[in-house]
């Protein structure tokens, strides 16, 4: 389902929900095997520097004020 926007999609409803909500914060995570990181970067979101872990899988961690 790449390149038919349905991420981007997907992104913009979190963050009208999270507004709607009063929150300032929104985060996402993504396992390192997907290789989708720049996917959120240039959704806005910064990526944290520590990674988390999950059975054995690294992923990371970001973060977008809104």
């Amino acid at each position: 389902y790449r390149l038919k926007k349905i991420g981007t999609r997907l992104v913009n409803y979190a963050k009208n929900f999270t507004k709607e909500k009063g929150l300032n914060d929104l985060c996402a995570c993504s396992f390192f095997e997907y290789k989708i990181g720049d996917f959120y970067i240039n959704q806005g979101f910064t990526l944290l520097y520590e990674p988390g872990m999950y059975n054995s899988h690294k992923y990371h961690k970001f973060v977008i004020k809104l």
